[in-house]
């Protein structure tokens, strides 16, 4: 995870995440000053994206192709920043998809968690493809994204 998510955006848990951590659970990574990385982190947010989202493509863009993570994010304008930059990206039902198939998670947790996305009320994070929302669908679409990358 990068250090703005973690220690501005989230430090309303930041306990949980000193406890993750601290166990080796959790790796907070930032962006080091005055490097190629914080050049494009800057121009980053100078187009307009978060501050978070940035420092992430920055970090994620300094790392060899094949040692990045899937940039992962709620902001469709983030995601298509990262695309530009080369990254794989993903929102919230990618992640999930990404979860179950490395068996990190169970559908029957992910429907479970994502039943919220079916009350009008609670949709923050749900992407706006799942109009109605139904999990089985929407993983089979997304897991053809997904599968043997």
């Amino acid at each position: 995870m990068c250090e703005f998510a973690a220690r501005h955006e989230l430090c309303s848990v930041g306990a949980e995440i000193l406890a993750l951590e601290a166990c080796g659970d959790l790796i907070v990574r930032g962006v080091e000053r005055r490097t190629a990385a914080d050049q494009k982190y800057r121009e980053l947010k100078q187009s307009g994206v978060d501050k978070g989202e940035a420092e992430a493509i920055a970090w994620v863009t300094s790392l060899a192709a094949d040692q990045r993570p899937v940039f992962i994010s709620v902001d469709g304008g983030a995601r298509r920043a990262g695309e530009k930059h080369g990254l794989l990206v993903g929102d919230v039902m990618d992640l999930v998809v990404l979860l179950i198939e490395d068996g990190a998670l169970s559908t029957e947790a992910a429907r479970a968690k994502l039943s919220a996305w079916l009350e009008p009320e609670q949709q923050q994070g749900r992407p706006r493809d799942l109009v109605p929302f139904d999990l089985d669908e929407a993983y089979a679409t997304r897991r053809v994204k997904w599968v043997g990358r």
